[in-house]
């Protein structure tokens, strides 16, 4: 082989190495398994009523599953500031005003086989009022099981966040004891298949309370304007 040839061949093989090591590099690349996360779809969350089902939570979120009922409602309702905050209810919901310790209450229904309607009270005691818990309490002990089952462990309760406050939830199913004196007293029978929803919202004033109870199917369709209109309650600024 001459000098010359020599010569090209070195030329040649010094042009080749760069390409041979593109075309691997690109296969490599090619052959990587993608990563688990890349080109996925963002999390889906079931919509979200706040009550029914149970709850999968952390500080921060609840998320429970629950499917809309597609009834309509709208929170254009006349709104009622109380207690440093201001909330609109339900305009399907028929305003009775104040009544009593009342200082805001509605009825709703009664919807398909029902026969009483949904009812829904707001109370404030003052700055003053003593410990939420106390009230609720009186809420869980309104309800009872068959075989005995303490209310207490049938009670679903969480938190939510609600502009900066604290909302705290109740939600229960079984025979509803309407108590006979006290603040939320009811001259009315025990009802089987009810629904007792509270929430205590720690407003700046003191603490608000809302109770919503009422029967199966009414009260299920009234808690999902009920507990929009709680996530919407605003401070007054």
């Amino acid at each position: 082989m001459t000098n010359i040839e020599r010569l090209i061949r070195l030329v040649v093989t010094a042009l080749l190495i760069p390409v041979l090591l593109l075309i691997a590099c690109s296969s490599e690349k090619t052959a990587e398994k993608p990563d688990a996360n890349e080109n996925q779809p963002p999390e889906v969350t079931a919509p979200d009523s706040g009550v029914a089902g149970s709850a999968s939570r952390d500080t921060k979120t609840i998320n429970i599953e629950y499917k809309p009922s597609n009834v309509p409602f709208d929170l254009s309702g006349a709104p009622v500031s109380i207690a440093g905050v201001t909330f609109n209810s339900a305009s399907q919901w028929q305003d009775l005003g104040k009544s009593g310790e009342k200082q805001a209450f509605y009825k709703f229904g009664p919807l398909e086989d029902d026969s009483v309607s949904a009812q829904m009270a707001v109370y404030y005691f003052g700055e003053d009022a003593g410990a939420w818990e106390d009230r609720m309490d009186r809420w869980i002990n309104q309800m009872s099981y068959p075989n005995g089952r303490d209310p207490h462990g049938a009670a679903i309760r969480h938190d939510r966040q609600v502009d900066g406050m604290t909302a705290h939830v109740l939600s229960m199913h079984g025979t509803y004891n309407p108590p006979a004196e006290g603040f939320d007293r009811e001259d009315a029978p025990s009802r089987s298949d009810h629904r007792l929803i509270g929430v205590v919202v720690e407003a700046p004033r003191g603490y608000l309370y809302f109770k919503l109870t009422g029967p199966e199917y009414t009260s299920r369709i009234m808690i999902e304007a009920f507990m929009n209109m709680i996530y919407r309650v605003k401070q007054n600024r």
